[in-house]
């Protein structure tokens, strides 16, 4: 008795990051997806060299300018980047863009999104970046971030207003796109 027009799928950093893949997979296999929530994602790993350390290449400024914020500092994101994908990143891996959702080849006909970001973040310049992807490829997507918010932002509704509008907003979006 599943109702096929109200599924919906949602992340919150890695979570993110597996929810944008699955969204892709989703429109590729023709199962109906109404929306996609995608929370301080993780989009492009490839921003990192196979050994797990930033290229100088990588073009998110956040990474460089948030480099020491908590709680996910960039060392922190390094860590999490060999430990997901092996120390050294196999190379066939190279060019897969489940690694990096950012990379798919066409981003046409994925559900509609959510994207929120925290202007705290390491990751938020890669999650504006793919907001301007599904905004390239006609998908209907909304971007809210979260000001002077760290990545952790949903933890902290009970002290931090942007916690608690994090909340309004996902929340919202939700009813909207399920129709309640």
């Amino acid at each position: 008795n599943l109702d096929l027009s109200r599924v919906a799928i949602g992340g919150v950093s890695a979570g993110g990051h597996l929810s944008a893949v699955v969204a892709h997979m989703c429109r590729e296999a023709s199962i109906p997806l109404a929306f996609q929530l995608l929370s301080v994602p993780v989009c492009d790993l490839h921003a990192f060299a196979p050994d797990g350390t930033l290229l100088p290449s990588q073009p998110y400024a956040s990474y460089r300018d948030l480099a020491d914020t908590q709680p996910l500092p960039l060392l922190r994101m390094t860590y999490f980047h060999r430990h997901f994908l092996g120390n050294p990143r196999p190379k066939e891996l190279d060019d897969d863009w489940r690694v990096s959702p950012i990379r798919a080849k066409s981003f046409k006909g994925l559900a509609k999104a959510l994207v929120v970001t925290a202007e705290m973040d390491v990751l938020k310049d890669e999650g504006v970046a793919y907001v301007g992807k599904l905004r390239d490829a006609g998908v209907k997507v909304e971007h809210v971030e979260i000001k002077g918010a760290p990545h952790i932002v949903m933890q902290l509704d009970g002290i931090l207003e942007g916690g608690k509008e994090y909340n309004r907003v996902t929340i919202t979006a939700l009813k909207e796109a399920l129709g309640r």
